[in-house]
């Protein structure tokens, strides 16, 4: 299997293909999009199909051999190319989105419950065991177990090119990417989710406060104290909070607030919002049955596209949404709003 050149990656951003509320039992359970690929997966075992995401054609087809989860895509930054990680009992199978081709292994013992992550210069998997909890770090191009962060059980670990972070005895703990080494470690109680956008690193403290640290150092920056719904799920299962360059959305009943994350400050609101996504320049919402993309910086509306149903969920990468009905998957153009094409399920 042959290995990949890595890029730098000032923020790396894992997405496990979104999946629908199980009430409403659309045919195409998993679905994400990355760097022009639309990956379309119903369960382990099944037929995985990569589309072309600005005409919907055929890219190719193969069968999902992991166990458990969905496929998890990978932005282009990592490896040099769009990539999808298929994880099982025998370990990880990077892909490639476009052809489906298997270009990597990592032989390893993976929970099926659990995701790869990734850091610049490695994969990580969990290995749960009590006290003696620890996210094993696998070197990306030679496969080989490099790395061991300390955690608590179950805890999540976040990464950006400098800082891998995670839990360990109720804390925030920050090691060092390059070599493991821990480099800091927060004196506050913290509790999911954890969430990390360039330097910014954003963890639920005590009274429902959200604290924004440095993540070079620890230090809390600033607390914010928002709706205690942002810290649910929203459509689809997704997260209420969403980080994208300095910024952060929080979706509430009432809709979208975006706070300036460099000082604290709200930047905009859109009442009725009820999914959010980044993609690109935009900031794409959905209120009842219409789409609507928003200027990133403003909140300003550039435009609107009716769907004609409420979305089951809804997904994103750079250039394109992915919004899934009951009965159809729809992709759209994220600057403009142009219609891409539509797929039954």
């Amino acid at each position: 299997m042959s290995s990949f050149g890595l890029r730098r990656v000032s923020c790396l951003l894992l997405t496990a293909l979104a999946l629908p509320l199980a009430g409403c039992a659309p045919s195409v359970l998993h679905f994400g999009v990355v760097d022009g690929a639309v990956i379309l997966h119903k369960a382990p075992g099944t037929e995985v199909l990569s589309l072309n995401a600005s005409t919907g054609e055929s890219l190719s087809t193969w069968t999902h051999d992991g166990a458990g989860s969905a496929p998890t895509t990978v932005p282009t930054d990592v490896f040099g190319r769009a990539v999808v990680l298929v994880h099982g009992a025998n370990g990880v199978a990077v892909r490639d989105a476009r052809t489906g081709e298997i270009t990597q292994r990592i032989f390893a013992a993976v929970d099926p419950h659990e995701r790869p992550v990734l850091s610049r210069t490695a994969m990580f998997l969990p290995t749960w065991a009590g006290e003696n909890s620890v996210w094993v770090g696998f070197d990306l191009q030679t496969g080989r177990r490099n790395l061991n962060l300390r955690c608590d059980s179950h805890s999540p670990l976040i990464a950006n090119d400098d800082i891998l972070a995670t839990m360990s005895e109720g804390v925030l703990v920050g090691y060092s990417a390059d070599d493991g080494r821990e480099r800091w470690r927060s004196s506050l109680a913290v509790e999911r989710p954890v969430l990390i956008r360039g330097n910014h690193l954003l963890a639920r403290l005590e009274d429902d406060v959200l604290g924004v640290f440095v993540a070079s150092s620890g230090a809390l920056a600033r607390k914010l104290e928002p709706n205690a719904e942002v810290f649910g799920k929203g459509l689809g299962g997704a997260p209420k909070l969403t980080a994208w360059e300095n910024s952060l959305g929080m979706l509430t009943s009432e809709g979208l607030t975006v706070v300036d994350l460099e000082t604290g400050r709200n930047q905009f609101r859109h009442e009725g919002a009820e999914s959010c996504v980044y993609s690109g320049s935009r900031v794409v919402v959905s209120v009842g049955t219409e789409l609507r993309g928003l200027d990133a910086a403003t909140g300003a509306t550039r435009w609107k596209q009716e769907l004609g149903a409420k979305p089951v969920a809804v997904t994103a990468d750079a250039r394109t949404t992915l919004v899934q009905l009951e009965d159809a998957l729809l992709a759209v153009d994220a600057t403009s709003g142009k219609k891409l094409f539509t797929r039954p399920n």
